[in-house]
């Protein structure tokens, strides 16, 4: 919802690997997406070379109630994806393993 400010504040940088996206499923299936990731790490943190998804709801915004969670855009389906140095190709096949896993192979 914000990718016209981040041009504009990162028209010098080009752009982060750093994305946000919701699972179409519930917290329990989101959770599952996580842990079932293998080259991607699960981690509270984001900044090394190595791909690194967290799960904000339970992670780095657990402290909060659901309200102020859900006031800020922290809903128990999304899930930070910080994309490292890793080959692209890789990264795609671990997400969309993960993906398969909880979702079943989509076509």
């Amino acid at each position: 919802p914000q990718h016209d400010l981040a041009t504009q504040q990162f028209k010098n940088m080009g752009s982060t690997g750093l994305l946000s996206f919701e699972l179409k499923g519930d917290a329990e299936q989101t959770k599952k997406f996580v842990e079932n990731l293998e080259l991607v790490i699960l981690t509270a943190s984001m900044g090394a070379m190595e791909s690194m998804a967290t799960y904000p709801a339970t992670m780095t915004h657990k402290h909060l109630d659901t309200e102020t969670k859900e006031r800020i855009g922290i809903t128990d389906r999304l899930v930070r994806l910080s994309v490292g140095l890793e080959d692209p190709s890789d990264i795609i096949e671990d997400l969309e393993r993960a993906f398969n896993i909880v979702f079943g192979k989509q076509d």
